[in-house]
């Protein structure tokens, strides 16, 4: 197997962090060259990984020479989750470098339970739509988003709000806050950033 650099940088960091919009914003610089899909998740699923470094470098074909090549899979940051991550990172990348995203964790679990939700519903318009949906995996993505969007409005009225949440009420928001901001002073020093008064937390929280 070889041991040679396929990856420059990668970005990882919590789901509805910011790592969609990083990855499209790089993506346009010409000097940086980004996976399609986002998150090929290589290092991280054993499928992916058994299939050999060579299917992984496949994503990087189109670079030009020069251009630093990046890899943006969240799923990167699920240590507990996904162990061998960065043992196998640092066999085959092993000077990447790191662009971690952080974000106000209240609010990002709260769009994060909104996407599950949204998630949900389009499953259950899979599952209507049927041998149909086999189909989507040949459409590009973009056009596979404008579609989706599309169904889900043209869905009857009150069925697209079946599976999306409420909003929060103080009393959770407030015990999701306690829960989250308890490592802060750790969070702070292991990132070496004033988070409490980036997030407006206040220096007595």
């Amino acid at each position: 197997m070889s041991t040679a650099p396929v990856c420059d940088f990668f970005i990882i960091g919590a789901a509805k962090a910011g790592t969609t919009s990083l990855h499209a914003r790089l993506q346009a610089h010409p000097d940086l060259f980004l996976t399609e899909p986002k998150e090929p998740e290589f290092f991280a699923r054993d499928d992916r990984y058994e299939a050999g470094i060579d299917s992984y470098a496949a994503l990087f074909t189109d670079a030009k020479p020069g251009q630093l090549r990046g890899d943006a899979s969240t799923l990167y940051s699920l240590a507990p989750l996904f162990p061998k991550t960065a043992e196998r990172i640092k066999t085959h990348c092993p000077e990447a470098k790191f662009i971690y995203m952080l974000r106000e964790p209240v609010n990002r679990a709260v769009d994060h339970n909104r996407t599950v939700a949204q998630s949900q519903q389009i499953r259950g318009l899979m599952r209507r739509l049927g041998p149909v949906a086999a189909l989507r995996h040949l459409v590009p993505n973009g056009l596979r988003q404008k579609l989706r969007a599309r169904a889900l409005a043209r869905m009857p009225q009150g069925t697209a709000k079946t599976h999306v949440p409420q909003p929060m009420r103080p009393q959770t928001a407030a015990k999701l806050a306690e829960e989250f901001y308890a490592d802060f002073d750790r969070l702070e020093t292991l990132t070496g950033l004033d988070l409490k008064t980036a997030w407006g937390r206040g220096a007595n929280g």
